[in-house]
């Protein structure tokens, strides 16, 4: 395969042989061209495992993060709760205006849709983090695999 007339006649090729060397040397230089391509790929799914393992911990972060803004929220609803409880008692008493009364009411369902926002992104971030661990999951094997071939490729080396 290092080289070939460009017919099927018996005519003499002025071509020379690839730089591999001999048409017998060929087949090893493809081969050790190959183990050095499966050696690069190797070292790309390294690469990309180490970006997924650096996303996953990004996401467990963030999933972190967000859970504490959610316990800020419960406590900002419980305390509007609180706040509207008292101020309704005072409003039957007719102690406060119906402005106070309305006020702790919008503050209460401020609270509540504050949480509720809070649940959601908890959500989400849950949601990245099994997107990170499953993206990782993923370069392992992939990884696994290439080492496997480079494994392979060596073996026929030998």
């Amino acid at each position: 395969m290092a080289w070939l007339p460009s017919d099927a006649s018996n005519e003499k090729d002025d071509r020379k042989p690839s730089a591999g060397g001999s048409a017998e040397n060929q087949p090893l230089k493809e081969l050790q061209d190959l183990v050095a391509i499966a050696e690069k790929q190797l070292a790309t799914k390294r690469a990309v495992v180490k970006v997924a393992e650096c996303r996953m911990k990004i996401a467990e972060a963030k999933l972190k993060a967000l859970g504490s803004k959610l316990t800020a929220a419960q406590a900002a609803l419980s305390s509007a709760d609180a706040e509207l409880q008292r101020v309704k008692k005072l409003a039957s008493k007719e102690l406060v205006s119906d402005t106070e009364l309305t006020k702790a009411e919008a503050a209460r369902k401020a609270a509540s849709a504050l949480r509720d926002e809070a649940e959601a992104n908890v959500e989400v971030g849950e949601e990245e983090v099994k997107l990170g661990t499953a993206c990782h999951t993923l370069a392992l094997a992939e990884l696994e695999e290439a080492e496997l071939r480079l494994k392979q490729l060596r073996e026929r080396l030998k």
